[in-house]
């Protein structure tokens, strides 16, 4: 039976009016679906998506050492002359070990796409799986890691380049999944011309975004701040509980969005 993480909930991060982050700072995060887009400022811009940070509050205890793959997916429009003109799915995928209550390493400040372009909204689709340990799949990802797919998916180029690199996930997951996803690809649409708060749908805005997991994987509660989260803080690469606080105790992701 497939266990999987379907409560999640999509916060922001509020830098106020600085325009780079002080690592040292306590800011504070609103759910996505409380704030307002960046509407018209983000027209006509591309968009670099980061991935900064994936913290492990406790996965399945499959190993000493968990290992997972994350499959991060979004739509685009193709922008080189010949391709199709409709939206089309990329993804970006990384392994990675870990154990319960720490964080790997890969993920800091790691661009995943380039020249993501967007109609009036922004597509995401995340899944977190478990490797099955009996297959060793350090050759795969050796040979991936000598080719720039491995880096980042330049999304201006053409389809057929990134369709190689969203076929990696595929190909992984051929190999060494089993059937027991953590996160199970929960569909995440930002829009950017929502203009009022607590309208149930998520804004989009340059800056910082986390996806936190409100449940175990067995359905069990883990939300032990406030729904609206106000006595949620972000600081450095990190989530906390009030200020110089503990850290959030649930699995969560941090990525950004930085538009040009």
């Amino acid at each position: 039976m497939a266990r999987t993480l379907s409560n999640v909930d999509l916060v922001y991060v509020d830098y106020g009016d600085e325009s780079f982050q002080n690592p040292k700072e306590n800011y504070p995060v609103k759910k996505a679906d409380a704030i307002q887009g960046d509407g018209t400022a983000l027209e006509n811009k591309l968009c670099d998506v980061y991935l900064t940070a994936f913290y492990c509050h406790n996965l399945p205890d499959w190993d000493s050492v968990n290992e997972a793959l994350l499959k991060f997916g979004t739509k685009y429009v193709p922008q080189k002359a010949g391709d199709v003109k409709s939206e089309q799915k990329a993804n970006f995928t990384i392994d990675f070990r870990i154990r319960d209550a720490s964080a790997p390493g890969g993920f800091l400040h790691r661009r995943v796409f380039k020249n993501l372009k967007i109609n009036d909204e922004l597509a995401l689709e995340i899944k977190l799986d478990e490797i099955d340990k009996k297959y060793d799949i350090d050759p795969i990802v050796k040979t991936i890691s000598n080719t720039n797919i491995s880096s980042v998916l330049d999304l201006a180029g053409y389809t057929q380049y990134i369709e190689l690199g969203s076929q990696i996930y595929n190909g992984f997951a051929e190999l060494v999944l089993r059937d027991d996803p953590i996160w199970n690809e929960p569909n995440i649409i930002l829009r950017k011309k929502i203009s009022s708060a607590g309208s149930g749908a998520a804004a989009l805005k340059q800056g910082t975004y986390c996806l936190v997991s409100t449940t175990d994987t067995k359905g069990n509660n883990l939300r032990n701040w406030e729904s609206d989260y106000s006595n949620v803080f972000f600081k450095g690469k990190h989530l906390y509980l009030g200020k110089n606080g503990k850290r959030l105790s649930t699995n969560y992701l941090v990525f950004s969005f930085d538009f040009h």
